[in-house]
């Protein structure tokens, strides 16, 4: 059975220049490292400032979208356990939905 948050994910991935992967915390090992080392993200501690950046008052939409990427390459390596991401994941969709009427609104925001 498809989960509706993993697909939605993979989906915003698909934003993210990522090919559709249902199980978007499933990329390549090596993949993902060179893409965390290319964002500037070493090792955990950096990750754990960039979700939290994420989630402040004055975030844009496009560093939503950035720490669902971060979320799907830390999983991959990883980083996180598999609940922390999920609860992460919650999370961010919790903080995009609160701003954003439809997936339109979205969208556009991200221009």
């Amino acid at each position: 059975m498809v989960d509706p948050l993993n697909a939605w994910w993979a989906q915003q991935l698909v934003l993210c220049g990522w090919a559709f992967e249902p199980e978007p915390n499933k990329i390549e090992a090596e993949v993902a490292r060179a893409r965390l080392q290319a964002l500037g993200v070493a090792d955990r501690g950096e990750l754990g400032w960039r979700l939290m950046e994420a989630g402040s008052i004055r975030t844009d939409p496009a560093r939503l979208l950035a720490a669902l990427e971060l979320l799907a390459l830390a999983g991959s390596l990883q980083w996180l356990s598999e609940p922390r991401m999920r609860s992460w994941l919650v999370r961010l969709t919790d903080e995009i939905f609160s701003r954003y009427a439809n997936l339109e609104h979205w969208l556009e925001a991200l221009g």
